[in-house]
């Protein structure tokens, strides 16, 4: 897996468990990790990895060169307008189409689908007692 990969799959990471406000047992926290379906062996060690993590859950990454993926996101987790500007190509940094935007696209749409799963968790982490 590649740094950047690596650091993209650790941010998500954290981010699951930060969310969940778990400072002490961070294995027993919501934790994500965005996969491609297109890569069973990353998967694998991801879950070979953080195997101690009792809630440990894949988000399925989108391909940014599947259009019919980027669609698909778009209609179910967020809509266009709800979007912010940082998707246009001023932004990523690279000409809109080239394969490094689609990439970034996928990329980006890949966290926030983790982001709003991580957003939507709702059992109780800590007891009120």
């Amino acid at each position: 897996m590649g740094r950047r990969h690596w650091l993209c799959s650790a941010v998500v990471l954290l981010l699951g468990a930060l969310h969940a406000g778990c400072s002490t047992v961070i294995e027993d926290c919501p934790t994500y990790f965005v996969n491609l379906d297109r890569s069973p062996d990353r998967r694998a060690r991801m879950e070979r990895l953080f195997a101690t993590f009792s809630e440990l859950q894949r988000v399925a990454g989108v391909d940014g060169h599947s259009r019919a993926q980027v669609d698909e996101t778009l209609a179910e987790d967020c809509s266009l307008d709800s979007l912010p500007h940082s998707f246009d190509d001023a932004n990523l940094g690279v000409a809109k189409g080239s394969g490094t935007y689609l990439s970034r696209l996928g990329c980006s749409l890949s966290h926030l689908r983790a982001i709003l799963k991580a957003g939507a968790y709702t059992r109780p982490l800590f007891s009120s007692t």
